[in-house]
């Protein structure tokens, strides 16, 4: 894919953000969520937003902006919540802007 295709493909994103229903978007960035990964209290972030928190308290742990609890792992090593994924991969198949 191409830096155009991309580009293309992000603003398409952005649009569809918009109208999308609160649970398929990140509490941190209210955006879809992108790469949404699962905390160890179970709440999922955008894998991006989960890296910013820890470089923003520059900890290896990441505190839950929504209920405090500390995960002592990575971001790149949360585990992916594919249930949310797969939610939003079909909002987006069924939004005009994506066909």
């Amino acid at each position: 894919m191409n830096s155009e295709q991309m580009k293309m493909m992000k603003a398409q994103r952005e649009q569809a953000s918009a109208s999308a229903p609160p649970a398929l978007k990140c509490k941190i960035c209210n955006r879809l969520y992108c790469e949404p990964v699962s905390m160890l209290c179970m709440h999922t972030f955008c894998m991006n937003c989960v890296g910013k928190l820890q470089q923003t308290i520059e900890f290896t742990s990441v505190e839950c902006p929504l209920c405090m609890q500390s995960t002592d792992i990575e971001p790149d090593y949360l585990p992916k919540n594919l249930d949310i994924k797969k939610k939003v991969d079909d909002y987006l198949a069924g939004t005009a802007s994506y066909r």
